[in-house]
């Protein structure tokens, strides 16, 4: 019977019993500044799922739990941000099946993988699909804190990368079309000069147009204008390749 969704409210123990658990936490950074992301827990057994739920939700993470994998697809939002916990055997069948689902579908939430399996070809293919990790249960608190961790930092990587495009976009569609004809060839690396002769225009206009499209794209120099170009074209992995800071 499928489970649609499981959460615990959050909570933190402070029992003599979860000593360990909270000097765990307190090495594992990074957990107060992902306030908007949720672990998907997505496993068939109970045990897990439940086990998950509350050493996440102890440590002040949201977390949601399934059997499922089609509950997960059915509720899961266009802009979710977070990661999730997958294990490798599946009431409706293999975990990296379902990985590859993830992404045809283009869900790019960072996945970790649990197996009770040391099986080596699993591990190889969920790390070349993308996993971020591959941990074997049963699972330690540290190393699964610390896994999840990192898939959010991954996580708020993306969702800068797609934060800086869409921002990017937006301004694009402020420019003229002549202004989008320099910001083109200005990125292509073409001088002034040239551009005027492309454009069968003056020097003197090209310089105007250039003026004003670096106004409205908040550009500081050509370099800035050049990644702003390469994030356009390649959804956002730029962003993910080099640091970059949009101006708003």
């Amino acid at each position: 019977m499928s489970t649609k969704v499981q959460r615990l409210p959050k909570h933190i123990h402070n029992s003599e019993n979860n000593a360990m658990e909270l000097q765990i936490a307190t090495t594992t950074e990074g957990f107060d500044i992902f306030g908007e992301a949720t672990a998907f827990i997505i496993d068939g057994t109970p045990q897990t799922r439940l086990s998950l739920l509350r050493l996440f939700t102890d440590y002040g993470l949201e977390a949601q739990a399934f059997d499922d994998p089609r509950d997960f697809l059915a509720s899961v939002a266009e802009d979710a941000r977070g990661c999730i916990v997958l294990g490798s055997s599946l009431p409706t069948g293999c975990g990296l099946d379902f990985h590859d689902r993830l992404c045809q579908l283009d869900i790019n939430l960072p996945v970790i993988f649990i197996s009770q399996d040391n099986d080596v070809q699993k591990s190889v293919r969920a790390m070349k699909a993308g996993a971020v990790d591959f941990l074997l249960q049963p699972l330690d608190r540290g190393e699964i804190l610390n896994a999840v961790n990192y898939a959010l930092k991954k996580d708020a990587e993306r969702f800068a990368a797609v934060s800086a495009r869409r921002a990017i976009l937006s301004r694009l569609a402020t420019l003229t079309p002549r202004e989008t004809e320099v910001f083109e060839a200005v990125t292509s690396g073409l001088m002034n000069k040239q551009i005027a002769y492309n454009l069968g225009v003056s020097e003197i206009m090209v310089k105007v147009h250039r003026g004003k499209m670096v106004r409205k794209m908040k550009a500081r120099s050509v370099a800035e204008l050049v990644r702003m170009h390469e994030i356009t074209r390649d959804g956002g992995r730029a962003q993910e390749r080099q640091s970059f800071r949009i101006v708003h």
